[in-house]
């Protein structure tokens, strides 16, 4: 991809996701879409936190310490941290976006998601 495609790219996403210091858990392969927000979250001033993998524990529990901000994952990832039995009892208020790729979700299960969502 030439540099100027990719900092439109990395300008895009942020123009239609503003926020101040984003904080965003890699927890899916870097070297696929995930890898598309480290650099809009770096180029807003934010934070990346690089995870082993997607285990719902884990990522419940680094949106709560890390007060993350947005989230990228696939749907069955997404599915498991709803239906984790920590969930209902984690502090996901800082979380403002989630964004999702590699397959389609479930109509029900996003609007799950969005009402656990802060807005």
């Amino acid at each position: 991809m030439p540099n100027r495609a990719f900092e439109t790219m990395i300008h895009a996403f942020n123009a239609h996701r503003p926020e101040r210091d984003p904080v965003h858990p890699v927890a899916a392969p870097m070297t696929h879409a995930a890898g598309t927000l480290v650099f809009p979250v770096l180029a807003a001033g934010g934070r990346n936190i690089v995870h082993d993998g997607a285990a719902p524990g884990e990522i419940l529990e680094s949106i709560e310490r890390n007060a993350v901000t947005r989230l990228f994952l696939p749907p069955t990832a997404i599915y498991a941290l709803l239906d984790h039995p920590d969930a209902p009892r984690r502090d996901l208020s800082s979380l403002r976006y989630f964004v999702y790729g590699a397959a389609p979700m479930s109509v029900a299960k996003r609007r799950i998601a969005e009402l656990r969502s802060p807005d």
